[in-house]
């Protein structure tokens, strides 16, 4: 706790270290680009499998837009909730350090 006064007072922050909010943010392109291009591969497939010209193909890019959206939506949302929790911490640890 005294340590914490003395870097408060010298304006001295600590080294900064990756998270996992740091590594989710780093993943959040496979998440959305995944099922975008999944999707209509096995589409593809499928439709040649059993003749079916591009339906399934244009099916499974819509459910994987649907789940490329979806997978950002949560990622922005837990992302929010997580900061706003982190600034919460940081002002009662401001409070209890100020005199």
């Amino acid at each position: 706790m005294e340590q914490e006064k003395d870097l408060k007072h010298l304006n001295i922050q600590r080294p900064v270290s990756l998270s996992s909010r740091d590594l989710r943010a780093s993943s959040l392109g496979w998440d959305l680009a995944l099922p975008i291009v999944a999707g209509p591969v096995i589409g593809y497939f499928i439709d040649n499998h059993y003749l079916t010209g591009h339906t399934f193909t244009l099916i499974l890019l819509g459910l994987g837009i649907i789940i490329g959206m979806y997978n950002l939506i949560k990622f922005i949302e837990s992302d929010y909730w997580l900061g706003r929790a982190q600034e919460l911490m940081n002002k009662e640890l401001n409070n209890e350090l100020d005199p």
